[in-house]
C-alpha cells in the first residue's frame, strides 16, 4: 500500500484544473469513438500534463450504469505516452491529512471494480487535448453509502533518452460514488480556533477540524464573520468546497488578509452540512501590526520630547526676564 500526503496529492491534481492529456488506440470493433482528440493552439511548454475534472461525484442506484468523460491536455513539449489505472483510496482518520492508495488491493469502501476507463494506454502530441469515457457500473448487491476510487494517469519514461533520470508523474480523477438508499449523514465540528491570539502581522489564520461519522461524504459550508471591538462586521470569509469523506477527519485553514487591521476582533463561524444542525462558534484575537505600532510609538516619543523641550526653553526665558525685573527694582530703590 502506498501512502502519500494529501497536500502533495492535492498539489498534483490541482495542476489538473485546466483540462488534461491523452491519446489512445480505439478498438476496431467500436462504432462510436471512445477517444476524441483536439489540437489546442498556443499551449505553453511546461513539461507536464493536466487532467480535468479532478473530482467526479455521482449518486447511483444499485445496478445502475453511467458513463462520464475525462479530459487530458499535454504540455510536455513532445509526444509522450501514459498509462491509465484504477485504484481504491481512503483518507486518514487521525487528522494527519494523508491519502492512502491500495494498488491492486481493495480499500475499505472499494469501487475500483466498478470503474472502467475506455483505454488503458494513451499517447498524444504536445498541445493535444483528449476526451475519453469512463464507465461506472454499480453492482446490484452494492452496499448503501459512499465508495471511493481514483483513475490515475502516469507518464511513461522516455525510451529515447536511456540512462537519464526520469520523473514519474501521476495525477488522478477522484470518483466519489454514492449508492442510494438509507444513507446516514452525520458529522461534528470538533474544533475552530485562531492560530495566534496576538498577531503582530497579517494574515490572521483560523483552523477548523470536522469529523464525518456517517456513511456518505459531507460538504460543510458557511462563512466566518469578522467584527471589530465595537461589534461592527468588517469582513465575511466564505467556507466552501470542503469535502469530508466517509469515516474521516478533515482539517482546513482559512486566512484573513485585510488591507489593514488594528485592535481587538472576533471571528464567528457559521457552518452547515446536509442533514446537520447549523453550528455557530467564535474566537477572539488581537491584531497589532509591529511596524506601524513601532512607528506610532516612536512618533509619540518624538512629539513628547519636542513638547518638553519647547516648554523647558520657555520656562528658562521667563526666569531670566524675572531676574532682570528684580535687579531693576533694586537699582531704583
Amino acid at each position: 500500500m502506498l501512502h502519500i500526503s494529501r497536500r502533495a496529492f492535492v498539489a498534483l491534481i490541482t495542476l489538473a484544473l485546466p483540462l488534461t492529456v491523452a491519446a489512445a488506440t480505439i478498438p476496431e470493433d467500436t462504432q462510436t469513438p471512445l477517444v476524441r482528440i483536439n489540437q489546442e493552439q498556443n499551449v505553453e511548454v511546461r513539461g507536464d500534463f493536466i487532467l480535468s475534472p479532478t473530482r467526479i461525484v455521482m449518486q447511483l442506484d444499485p445496478g445502475e450504469e453511467q458513463i462520464v468523460d475525462v479530459q487530458i491536455l499535454s504540455r510536455e513539449g513532445e509526444k509522450r505516452s501514459y498509462t491509465v489505472a484504477v485504484e481504491d483510496f481512503s483518507v486518514s482518520d487521525d487528522g494527519s491529512d494523508n491519502i492512502q492508495f491500495y494498488g491492486g488491493a481493495d480499500g475499505p469502501f472499494s469501487a475500483r471494480s466498478w470503474v472502467t476507463p475506455a483505454v488503458a494506454e494513451l499517447s498524444i502530441e504536445h498541445g493535444q487535448r483528449a476526451f475519453f469515457s469512463v464507465k461506472v457500473t454499480v453492482p446490484k448487491n452494492a452496499s448503501v453509502g459512499d465508495h471511493y476510487s481514483v483513475v490515475l494517469f502516469q507518464r511513461q519514461p522516455d525510451a529515447t533518452k536511456p540512462g537519464g533520470v526520469s520523473m514519474i508523474s501521476r495525477i488522478g480523477t477522484l470518483f466519489l460514488i454514492t449508492v442510494k438508499g438509507d444513507v446516514i449523514r452525520q458529522g461534528t465540528l470538533q474544533q475552530f480556533l485562531v492560530q495566534r491570539h496576538l498577531n503582530w502581522a497579517l494574515p490572521a489564520r483560523f483552523g477548523m477540524r470536522y469529523r464525518n461519522t456517517g456513511t456518505v461524504h459531507l460538504v460543510p459550508q458557511g462563512h466566518i464573520e469578522i467584527s471589530n471591538i465595537f461589534g461592527v462586521t468588517v469582513d465575511d470569509i466564505p467556507v466552501k468546497d470542503w469535502y469530508v469523506l466517509r469515516n474521516s477527519t478533515r482539517q482546513r485553514e482559512i486566512t484573513w488578509q485585510p488591507k489593514f487591521a488594528f485592535g481587538y476582533y472576533q471571528a464567528k463561524l457559521f457552518l452547515t452540512a446536509a442533514g446537520q444542525q447549523p453550528v455557530e462558534t467564535q474566537v477572539s484575537f488581537w491584531v497589532i501590526p509591529a511596524i506601524p505600532t513601532a512607528l506610532i510609538v516612536i512618533a509619540i516619543f518624538a512629539i513628547s520630547f519636542l513638547v518638553q523641550a519647547f516648554f523647558s526653553r520657555f520656562e528658562l526665558k521667563r526666569k531670566k526676564d524675572g531676574s532682570k525685573e528684580k535687579e531693576g527694582k533694586k537699582k531704583g530703590a
